[in-house]
Parts: C-alpha cells; sequence; structure tokens
C-alpha cells in the first residue's frame, strides 16, 4: 500500500494526520515482529501480577501512549512546516 503525501489539509485535520501515521507505520517493515514482542510480554506481566497492578499498568500503557501520540502529531506537523529537503 503506497502512503499519501502529507499536505496541508491533511496537517491541519487531526483525524486526517492520525490516518496518515497509522498508514505508515502499518508499512513499516519490523513493526508487526515488535508487536507480537509486546504482546507476548504483556501476557507475562499480567500473569505475574495482580488484577489491581495490571489495572494500573493499563492506564499508565495508556497515558504513556497518548502521550506518543500527541507527540508523533508534533513532529510530524513541524517537519511538514519545515517543507521539502533542499540540497
Amino acid at each position: 500500500m503506497k502512503t499519501a503525501k502529507l499536505t496541508r489539509k491533511i496537517v491541519a485535520d487531526d483525524l486526517r494526520l492520525s490516518d496518515a501515521i497509522i498508514a505508515v507505520l502499518t508499512a513499516a517493515r519490523g513493526r508487526r515482529m515488535l508487536t507480537k514482542a509486546i504482546l507476548r510480554l504483556q501476557r507475562h506481566l499480567q500473569r505475574a501480577v495482580s488484577p489491581k497492578a495490571w489495572r494500573v499498568y493499563l492506564h499508565l500503557e495508556g497515558a504513556v501512549n497518548e502521550r506518543a501520540s500527541y507527540e508523533e502529531d508534533v513532529l510530524v506537523r513541524w517537519a511538514f512546516r519545515q517543507g521539502p529537503r533542499r540540497r
């Protein structure tokens, strides 16, 4: 799948930007292996801790993911504003 080029319209719209980032990440090599490793480790952790500790972990993980998503948006918008690379 070919990913779309960023446009001002995409960068200005949170949902379109999120969709564009997801498309790029989905096409990235190695992502599937990393995702499988994360899921395996989460299963191990869930078995090793109490249900309350697991819920705390899930809340923490949610907050970390929210921050990472925000940071991705900020970086993509910043990079877009920089314009094309000149040689």
